[in-house]
């Protein structure tokens, strides 16, 4: 009877770790996607706010406008496809690629609309059925509709411009 009180604790105890270990690795797993988030773009934005300087060159060289090119990640998109009777699942991870006029300032901006990207890219992939997610042409397309959307809706106005889509993740269950 005694050796009943003592392993009903332990029991608890153990299925408490258990439950708790679920719990921390997903906040670890968060974790560490977001501060990989964070690194890429700091790097980017380094790398891009401190070009190697060009000595020489008269002053309208020196007063043209260098236009660079910024890469930055958007957070794994996981959405159902339309009319899919399977119930299909597309999930996606891609990167934009900007050109801008400033760096620094064009990342402040992108973090500030990463939800309105989101959402775009959301509409965008939800319209699709599986069907339209064959080969290597539908993808160039969805690309072009994606960089297309975000151009019209998010960088009509201001000094940066998508001017192309990366797919690093492209999944369709």
């Amino acid at each position: 009877m005694a050796d009943n009180a003592e392993t009903t604790p332990k029991e608890g105890a153990a299925a408490e770790k258990g439950a708790a270990g679920k719990t921390s690795r997903r906040g670890l797993i968060a974790s560490l996607g977001l501060a990989a988030f964070s690194l890429a773009a700091a790097v980017i934005v380094g790398v891009m706010a401190f070009p190697d300087s060009e000595g020489g060159g008269d002053d309208a060289e020196q007063h043209q406008v260098h236009k660079s090119r910024v890469i930055l990640p958007v957070p794994q998109t996981l959405v159902n496809l339309s009319q899919s009777e399977k119930n299909e699942l597309l999930q996606a991870t891609i990167s934009v690629e900007l050109e801008t006029d400033d760096a620094a300032e064009t990342l402040g901006k992108f973090n500030e609309l990463l939800p309105k990207v989101q959402d775009q890219l959301l509409k965008v992939l939800s319209s699709l059925n599986a069907g339209e997610l064959d080969g290597g042409a539908s993808m160039e397309f969805l690309q072009t509709r994606i960089m297309d959307r975000l151009n019209g809706e998010l960088f009509a106005a201001g000094n940066a411009r998508v001017t192309s889509i990366y797919f690093t993740e492209f999944v369709i269950e």
